[in-house]
């Protein structure tokens, strides 16, 4: 059975960090029944929902697909790019390691979730300058596993932001 890892809204979200939109006054009641319908409409579709509590100091600590990557033979741990942030992947770790082998991009490399993009056995990263060593991290721990890292430069969003997956013939530049 599918297992979905979820984790409760922050009652911190409205200081969530905000780096591609104006800053909106958050509902938190509205945030907390929009997350449990989502969390609901995976069990309906056959997912058992694994929810880890809320992180009252973390504000964008639902956003478990940002400090991990997931794959069927391991989880990689990745050090968020807001250091504010980083302490999101250690609980989140930690219920990860019941279901797969872990592994780990070191800081000063920096990544997260939306700074990939998955296509079948070939993983499209973000490449900024100044973020070399995520990348080679990245790739290093997951050739054995023969998956490809592919460097994208993109600018002012992450890669993962829609539309996403391209087509083949489309060229980002």
């Amino acid at each position: 059975m599918l297992t979905a890892i979820t984790r409760a809204v922050s009652p911190a979200i409205v200081h969530c960090e905000i780096s591609f939109i104006d800053r909106r006054l958050i509902d938190l009641s509205k945030a907390q029944e929009q997350h449990r319908a989502y969390e609901l409409l995976l069990e309906k579709l056959g997912a058992r929902v694994l929810s880890l509590p809320a992180e009252p100091a973390l504000p964008d600590s639902m956003f478990v697909e940002d400090p991990a990557i997931v794959l069927d033979e391991l989880a990689v741990i990745l050090p968020l790019g807001t250091e504010s942030r980083r302490p999101e992947a250690a609980s989140l770790a930690k219920a990860l390691s019941s279901f797969r082998k872990l592994a780990y991009i070191t800081p000063p490399g920096a990544l997260e979730g939306g700074d990939v993009l998955r296509i079948g056995r070939n993983f499209m990263s973000t490449h900024q300058a100044q973020q070399p060593r995520r990348h080679r991290q990245l790739a290093a721990i997951l050739a054995p596993h023969k998956y490809e890292v592919i460097a994208v430069p993109v600018a002012g969003c992450c890669i993962s932001s829609p539309p996403s997956p391209t087509s083949a013939a489309t060229r980002c530049s």
